[in-house]
């Protein structure tokens, strides 16, 4: 005959396994937010939408003027304290001349099938301040 402390036992134990396969994978701790606990996606998985871009896909990419002409290439993405972001575009010089940068506020910019530096001309960016790293 079994006693009730043994009906107890094996009920508990009988049990045990189903309660490992109810509790998280990463022992109760979650994943920052954006970014899924496996490589399956589900609700926490993010993309990028149409009205954001990877700073490596800014890189190198070529500025155009309001005009349909190439104003220059974006060399480089400069972060503010404040949360602002700056495009450091690198055209060329006079005549052809070495390449020097500008510094362009990103909020200035505009994208639909490529960058656009709306109203500017490439004479009119050439006669802005020069950009120097320091």
């Amino acid at each position: 005959m079994v006693s009730r402390v043994s009906l107890s036992l094996l009920a508990l134990l009988a049990a045990t396994p189903a309660l490992a396969q109810n509790a998280p994978a990463d022992g109760g701790r979650q994943s920052p937010p954006g970014t899924a606990a496996s490589s399956a996606p589900d609700a926490t998985t993010r993309t990028l939408d149409s009205h954001r871009w990877r700073a490596s896909e800014l890189m190198e990419a070529k500025l155009y003027a309001s005009t349909n002409e190439t104003i220059g290439e974006i060399e480089d993405l400069i972060f503010t304290p404040e949360g602002g972001l700056t495009v450091i575009v690198s055209i060329d010089g006079f005549l052809g001349s070495t390449k020097k940068r500008v510094a362009v506020p990103y909020n200035q910019l505009q994208h639909s099938e490529r960058w656009l530096l709306p109203g500017a001309t490439k004479e009119s960016v050439g006669q802005m301040p020069e950009f120097k790293f320091d």
